[in-house]
Formats: C-alpha cells, sequence, structure tokens
C-alpha cells in the first residue's frame, strides 16, 4: 500500500490575510510542514490541493503533487471534506490502495507528530483514525458552555449540567481533538458526517500534544503567539 499526505489550502484567509502564503519567520508556513513530512520519509507522495495558482507554485518548487481545485470547493463555507473527496475521485485514491494522513497548513505539525500518529495507526491495523488532542482544563468542560440569547447565556447541556459535581476531582479527563492531522480512510475523509460517525461509534486513537506547545492560528493574536512559542 502506498502512503499519501494530503494538505489542502486554500486562497482568501479571513483570520490572517493571506495566511497560506504569509512568511512565518521567514518562511512560508507551507514550507515548515513540508520540511517536517520530507524529514519522516514514510511518505510515498504529498498531495496540495489549494484553488490558488501562487500556492500550487509553490507547492511544486517544494516537490508536492499538486492540484488546482474549483473555487466551489475553496470557499470560506465549503467543507475540506468535500474538497478531500473531491482529490480522492480525481487521483484514484481508493482505502485497498492507500494509506491516507491529512494534514493542514501549520508551522507546529512535527515530524514526532506524524510518526507517532502513524505507529498508532499501525497498531490499530489502520482500522482506527488517529488525531492529535488537548487535554482540557476542567474549568471549560464541555457541560458549562452557554449560548448567548438577548444578552443572557443559557446552559447548552442542561441536564448533564444540572446532573455534575461541583468538584473538579470527580470529573474524568476531557479532551479536544485538533483537526490538524488526520490518519483515517478516504471513505471517512470524504465526508464529515460519515467522519464524526466513525469517531462517535469506535472511539479514535490519539497522540496528546500540550497546549503551550501547539498554537491554532485563527487570527493574527494567535499568529503573534505563535511567532514567540515557536520552536524549530
Amino acid at each position: 500500500m502506498k502512503i499519501i499526505a494530503l494538505i489542502c489550502c486554500r486562497s482568501g484567509s479571513k483570520g490572517i490575510k493571506n495566511k497560506n502564503l504569509k512568511k512565518f519567520l521567514g518562511k512560508p508556513i507551507l514550507e515548515w510542514i513540508s520540511k517536517e513530512i520530507k524529514k519522516t520519509k514514510i511518505f510515498d507522495s504529498v498531495l496540495l490541493s489549494s484553488d490558488s495558482v501562487k500556492i500550487c507554485n509553490l507547492g511544486d518548487k517544494l516537490g508536492m503533487i499538486t492540484d488546482l481545485r474549483p473555487k466551489r470547493l475553496a470557499k470560506s463555507t465549503s467543507d475540506v471534506f468535500d474538497a478531500q473527496k473531491y482529490i480522492f475521485k480525481k487521483f484514484k485514491i481508493k482505502d485497498k490502495d492507500f494509506l491516507i494522513c491529512c494534514i493542514n497548513n501549520t508551522p507546529f505539525i512535527k515530524k514526532n507528530h506524524i510518526l507517532k500518529t502513524f505507529k498508532i495507526f499501525k497498531k490499530n491495523k489502520f482500522k482506527r483514525i488517529v488525531m492529535l488532542a488537548k487535554k482540557i482544563d476542567m474549568e471549560n468542560i464541555y457541560f458549562r458552555q452557554a449560548s448567548k440569547k438577548n444578552d443572557i447565556l443559557y446552559p447548552i447541556f442542561k441536564k448533564v449540567l444540572i446532573n455534575s459535581k461541583i468538584n473538579r476531582q470527580n470529573q474524568s479527563e476531557s479532551f479536544v481533538n485538533i483537526g490538524d492531522l488526520r490518519w483515517a480512510s478516504a471513505k471517512s475523509l470524504s465526508s464529515y458526517k460519515e467522519f464524526n460517525k466513525d469517531i462517535s461509534k469506535n472511539g479514535y486513537s490519539f497522540l496528546e500534544v500540550k497546549n503551550n506547545d501547539y498554537i491554532d492560528l485563527n487570527n493574527e493574536s494567535d499568529w503573534k503567539i505563535a511567532l514567540n512559542r515557536f520552536k524549530k
């Protein structure tokens, strides 16, 4: 079986303008992730899907197989799983022939993240989805979340909240997955609904990352924090 990495990068990022081409400590972030992927030496090929000619040109220079996808699959409201499905169909990527790792364009994915999660994926005979995950501070546990209505906050998970205990020691550890790295089947990676059905039914294996070592790049504030915390 062949092992492939798939990176989906679109133009027009709103949180951070031109994020996928913006230089992070002197290099576009695509160059950082490309370097880490190459270090692993496990991938037969790296696919880059984008609606941007500039991003594809950069991918070509980095030795990636690039594909200029339709604009309809690269809007701010588009589902990246639809883009992945498009790529799998176009390149005839099927589960019987390929192992797939979808990786987001971020400088915080390191060689060891990829290798350790692949080892977990292999241990589970490539059947169970594997992702990165962060431990949640118990103060931010899910059932304390609330939605805003007419300037008043209403608990979302009312029944669970009512039956909860105030002592944090009574709560089990909670985690949130990081969608920046996913080992899974083409079937699961072709539909967000199917992906969530899979992890809801079978759970998912994970590699824990520390909050201080991993920054989600969603806005300019995140970018500034990331510049201070990034470890080459």
